[in-house]
C-alpha cells in the first residue's frame, strides 16, 4: 500500500483506509435527515458512527472487514442481505465499487461521509451519479477533523460532505445544503 500525500505530508495508510469519524458529523446528519428502518454500518471501525446512531434509538447492525474492537468482522462485499439504510464513512481507496454495492443491498437510503470532491470523476458518474439516486449533499462549512493513527491530534485539511442517496428520489439533480457543527 502506498503512502498518499496530504498537503505535503505523507502518511502510511492501512489497507483498510481507516479514519475515525467524529461524532458531531453523525449528530448533524441526523438533525437534517431522517432514516426509517434498520441501518447498516459496514465500516464501523471503533463504533464512532454506530454508537451515535444507537444513542438516538436507531436499530443498527455494525461490522467491519477488520476487528477494531467494535461490531462483527465481516467483508461488506460478501454481504448480500437487503437492509433499509446504510450510514458509513467508506474506504476511499475502493469508493466506486463500495458505492455500487451499497445500492445493491439498500432498500431506502445510503448516507456516505465523503470528500466533497467525490462528486468528480467520469467512472463515478457512469457507475453512480448517472443513476439519479443522489438526493442531497450536505457540505460541512468547516473542515471535519479526523483521527488517524498517524496524527498526533485530529486534522482537518479536506472538505467533507454527507452524500445522501435515496431510492425514492424522483428528481434529476441533487440539492446542495450547508451544515455546521
Amino acid at each position: 500500500m502506498g503512502s498518499p500525500n496530504f498537503i505535503g505530508r505523507k502518511y502510511i495508510l492501512s489497507k483498510e483506509d481507516f479514519f475515525e469519524t467524529p461524532s458531531y458529523c453523525v449528530d448533524r446528519l441526523l438533525e437534517v435527515e431522517k432514516f426509517q428502518g434498520k441501518i447498516l454500518e459496514p465500516c464501523c471501525g471503533k463504533g464512532s458512527i454506530s454508537k451515535v446512531l444507537k444513542l438516538k434509538g436507531l436499530d443498527v447492525e455494525s461490522f467491519d472487514i477488520k476487528n477494531y474492537g467494535y461490531g462483527k468482522v465481516k467483508d461488506f462485499f460478501k454481504f448480500t442481505e437487503k437492509v433499509d439504510n446504510i450510514i458509513t464513512n467508506p474506504p476511499y481507496n475502493i469508493l466506486n465499487d463500495f458505492m455500487v454495492h451499497c445500492f445493491e443491498v439498500s432498500k431506502r437510503k445510503v448516507a456516505l461521509l465523503l470528500r466533497t470532491n467525490s462528486l468528480e470523476g467520469i467512472e463515478r458518474f457512469s457507475s453512480v451519479y448517472s443513476k439519479n439516486l443522489l438526493k442531497v449533499v450536505y457540505v460541512f462549512c468547516r473542515r471535519v477533523r479526523f483521527n488517524h493513527p498517524a496524527y498526533k491530534k485530529p486534522k482537518g485539511m479536506i472538505s467533507y460532505s454527507w452524500f445522501v442517496f435515496d431510492k425514492n428520489f424522483k428528481g434529476i439533480n441533487p440539492v446542495i445544503r450547508w451544515i455546521d457543527y
